[in-house]
């Protein structure tokens, strides 16, 4: 069985995560198990307080522990304000054998952020974790990894 995020582009604040649950064990014949959920918000702040809303995120799981990084916003209003200044990483604690029917009710605790302060560049946008097909955790990495490619 294996368990993706799939992303749903709206309308700037409107940018949510939805969750689909599929069986997979026959690929002839994928199986829906879940209603499509949004993942909540709760506990997402802005850096300048507000709410914020979910976007360019990726997902790992670690036992009961979820793992998100997301874009923070709103980005800095300069040449490349559409891309992200910083990441927020946040976890939640869920049950991992039914991730649909726990994951709306917890509020997001940040765990760390990926920022000018941390990696050295100015922006940091499409963070994502090193995991398997499913998600899960891989290894333990306790530093960050910066991968650049490209000039703007």
């Amino acid at each position: 069985m294996a368990t993706r995020p799939i992303f749903k582009r709206l309308p700037y604040n409107l940018t949510s995560e939805k969750l689909e649950e599929w069986d997979l064990s026959n690929l002839d014949v994928p199986y829906k198990i879940e209603d499509t959920i949004t993942i909540t918000n709760a506990g997402r702040t802005m850096t300048n307080g507000a709410q914020d809303f979910i976007s360019n995120a990726d997902f790992m799981l670690d036992g009961s522990t979820l793992y998100m990084v997301a874009d923070t916003h709103p980005f800095e209003g300069n040449a490349l304000s559409f891309v992200a200044d910083m990441s927020t990483i946040s976890t939640i604690v869920i049950d991992p054998a039914n991730i649909t029917m726990s994951i709306n009710n917890c509020t997001w605790q940040t765990y760390s952020t990926v920022s000018r302060e941390s990696t050295g560049f100015d922006k940091n946008h499409n963070c994502g974790f090193i995991s398997n097909s499913y998600g899960a955790k891989i290894l333990t990495v306790s530093k960050f990894c910066t991968l650049k490619h490209g000039i703007l």
